[in-house]
């Protein structure tokens, strides 16, 4: 029934996938790999405090789960909970050092936090251990335009589009950027480039 209910939950029938874990959970209720499963659906449908609360019960059965960790520490960010996300973020980094995702997600916790150099210092530990990491230069380049590091922010977009070329949310920040620079004629091409990419993005109509 497990394994049934994991081939369910990856392609994606989180309802289906929920009853079959829930049923098991009667059997084991101190199963790791339950729970934390449970927890991830919960999450996947936008019920974040559900999710938060599973996973953390599976987590003081067994707290060295470094995915786990980060799954929380997602939650809680969109929660607004940014001190406990960050905790969580820290405990994944210690339990995986060579995680590119928690770093980039950490990034984006302290920036929330408004501790931008310790934001940029967590993106850059994120590309330094996956070069080909298009979010974290365009995470790392909407910390930098807060910055007024205008220069340094569109390099930043420029590598992440060369990264992704079908990201429009970087072609628009890097308009903004461009904006700012004046060359306004290259921020209008890269507002159209997003438009074209995302032909119901309003910000960059309005922009």
């Amino acid at each position: 029934m497990f394994q049934e209910a994991l081939v369910l939950h990856r392609s994606g029938q989180l309802d289906l996938a929920e009853t079959k874990y829930k049923k098991l959970l009667n059997f084991l209720p101190n199963n790791i790999d339950l729970l934390t499963n449970l927890g991830t659906i919960a999450l996947q449908k936008g019920k974040l405090e559900e999710g938060v609360k599973i996973i953390s019960r599976s987590l003081l059965i067994n707290p060295n789960q470094s995915t786990a960790h980060n799954n929380c520490g997602n939650a809680l960010k969109e929660l607004k909970r940014f001190d406990e996300a960050l905790a969580s973020y820290d405990r994944a980094i210690e339990l995986k050092l060579n995680d590119a995702e928690v770093y980039s997600n950490r990034g984006l916790t302290l920036q929330e936090l408004k501790k931008t150099d310790e934001a940029l210092a967590s993106y850059d530990r994120a590309i330094s251990l996956k070069p080909d990491y298009a979010d974290a230069y365009f995470n790392r380049g909407i910390t930098l335009h807060k910055l007024n590091r205008l220069d340094k922010a569109l390099a930043s977009f420029n590598r992440a589009i060369e990264l992704k070329s079908n990201y429009a949310e970087a072609y628009f920040n890097r308009a903004n950027v461009l904006r700012d620079l004046k060359e306004l004629n290259k921020a209008l091409e890269s507002y159209d480039r997003a438009i074209s990419l995302k032909p119901d993005y309003a910000d960059a109509y309005f922009n």
